[in-house]
């Protein structure tokens, strides 16, 4: 018997050795890597981590959202459009913030080529939100009220998309506002009961507690038409006809991108935001699940170019 068991811890010991070098071999599963422009709990750092979890699984590897703030977002731009374009480093940036960088500063990429667009994952329409005290009820209320206070400041998600549609919205009203961006939303809504900020723009889903809360009120939303959450709200149009802002979060790559590579992120991306939990959890956050085609994001990203360009220039240089 004791020849037995040394002769089997023997074998055993022989097909671990085996084993080993045969494990070392195996190639290591690297993690992808999604960066972001804003800081946890920012809309586009929720919407990343829906996503990832989303590509988690479909792609058979980790994925991480990694926060590079900085520069109105631009900083994760820049850091994906120089990235080694293995796929392991990619990018959650809107659309929006792109196109008004590039006509309002001078950006060390282009961001009309400097990217393999993959899928545009979610999005969500701008609100217009004041507190809940606020004598308002529409937009043209709000306009006279701030016309008796001319030294008050108007607020919005930092970043130059939200910016610029702050800007335009007081300037198409007609008044003037100071504009103040917050890095941090969190703090708007008791900013806007101490009237330290009158308006704040901002997409949902880093207010959308507060609203549920009854911390601030919904005076108008950017959409095309009103949005299921907030019935009864009016959109921006009817007071502004024609003004509209809907941010978007879109999954890009670096150039040159393998063709290959790029049709399975993009595969995996239009599926995750097709997933059932995926949406749900997106409309949770006041966002909707959208999961475009690569060539359809490719066209959005230039369509976005080009209205934001336009409207650039018809704010002037405060917008910069």
């Amino acid at each position: 018997m004791r020849r037995m068991h040394l002769a089997l811890t023997a074998v055993v010991t022989g097909l671990t050795l085996l084993a080993e070098p045969a494990q070392a071999q195996q190639p290591t599963v690297d993690p992808v890597r999604l960066l972001v422009g804003f800081p946890p709990g920012n809309a586009s750092d929720l919407a990343a981590r829906v996503l990832a979890d989303g590509l988690q699984g479909r792609l058979g590897r980790p994925v991480t959202v990694e926060n590079r703030v900085g520069g109105g977002g631009m900083v994760a731009a820049e850091a994906v459009a120089r990235a080694v374009p293995d796929g392991t480093t990619l990018g959650v940036i809107a659309p929006l913030a792109l196109a008004i960088a590039r006509h309002t500063r001078t950006l060390p990429f282009d961001p009309q080529a400097d990217f393999t667009p993959l899928s545009l994952f979610a999005s969500a329409p701008m609100l217009v939100l004041v507190a809940p005290e606020h004598p308002a009820r529409n937009l043209r209320e709000m306009a006279e009220a701030l016309r008796t206070e001319p030294d008050a400041s108007c607020g919005s998600n930092s970043g130059v998309g939200h910016s610029l549609v702050a800007v335009l919205l007081v300037r198409s009203l007609r008044v003037a506002c100071r504009h103040v961006p917050y890095p941090d939303p969190s703090k708007a809504p008791d900013d806007l009961r101490t009237g330290t900020i009158r308006t704040y723009v901002s997409v949902p889903p880093p207010v959308l507690s507060a609203v549920r809360e009854g911390r601030v009120r919904v005076l108008a939303v950017a959409a095309p038409r009103p949005v299921a959450f907030l019935p009864g709200v009016p959109t921006v149009a009817e007071t502004l006809p024609g003004f509209e802002a809907v941010d978007a979060w879109a999954l890009l790559g670096p150039q040159r991108l393998p063709e290959a590579l790029a049709a399975r992120l993009e595969r995996a991306a239009v599926e995750a935001a097709r997933d059932a939990a995926a949406a749900a959890r997106l409309r949770a956050l006041g966002a909707e699940p959208v999961g475009s085609s690569a060539t359809e994001l490719a066209e959005i990203m230039r369509a976005e170019d080009a209205r934001w360009g336009s409207a650039v220039r018809q704010a002037g240089p405060s917008s910069n």
